[in-house]
């Protein structure tokens, strides 16, 4: 389920990519990309690999690290193509991301008496992510004109970012929940994370009203 649903956000990408002009694509191939490695990843589990057993039993699945620390990233590049903000910004947020993903990673796959460390080290990169998706860089997106569209794409982002440790608390960490309803968890908040914030960007970029100028110019931001 979770291969074909992102492999389905990964074609409609691939249609908004090429009904997009020349030279105005970026965003559309960074979705794309968000999407496609997504996908790939859940054929990876679905077919059995990119897992392992803990010494508790309980199934690992570090395939889906692999999909965050790539495709989290290029979420957080396409929010600041849309509100205009500088490298060193991008930057920035994108350190504080993989340190995130990696505790994650390493703490998921810890007895229980280190795993919470690395849980309390995540949390402590996330909040600043939180914050300056939220506040900093919501003021820079308004100065640029792609207000909306970026009031959009973070709310989706925070409010499922928000989301990923606490099923991460009560899965890989405390065992409350088993796999299979983890893993639905998980799927449930990917979809939202990656194919929808996908479609509210591409069609909010395709819709003009203000957006297109607005995103295209923080796009040439970027770039500079």
């Amino acid at each position: 389920m979770g291969f074909a649903l992102l492999f389905i956000a990964f074609l409609m990408c691939s249609y908004f990519t090429y009904n997009e002009s020349y030279g105005r694509r970026m965003p559309h191939y960074v979705s794309l990309l968000i999407c496609g490695l997504a996908s790939l990843a859940y054929l990876s589990m679905a077919t059995g690999n990119g897992s392992m057993v803990r010494a508790d039993g309980r199934v690992f699945y570090w395939a889906r690290y692999i999909d965050w620390l790539v495709t989290t990233p290029l979420l957080l590049f396409d929010i600041a193509m849309v509100a205009g903000i500088d490298n060193g910004e991008i930057i920035g947020l994108v350190g504080l991301d993989v340190l995130m993903i990696v505790a994650g990673l390493i703490g998921g796959t810890q007895p229980q008496e280190y795993r919470w460390v690395f849980w309390s080290f995540g949390m402590v990169t996330f909040l600043p992510i939180v914050y300056l998706l939220s506040h900093t860089i919501s003021a820079k997106a308004d100065a640029a004109g792609s207000g909306a569209l970026y009031g959009k794409l973070m709310t989706l982002t925070v409010v499922a970012w928000v989301a990923y440790p606490v099923v991460w608390a009560i899965g890989e960490g405390a065992g409350v929940i088993d796999e299979t309803i983890e893993v639905l968890l998980y799927l449930i908040l990917d979809v939202i994370a990656k194919a929808v914030f996908a479609f509210v960007l591409l069609t909010g970029k395709a819709n003009g009203n203000g957006e297109r100028e607005g995103l295209l110019s923080a796009t040439a931001a970027t770039k500079r």
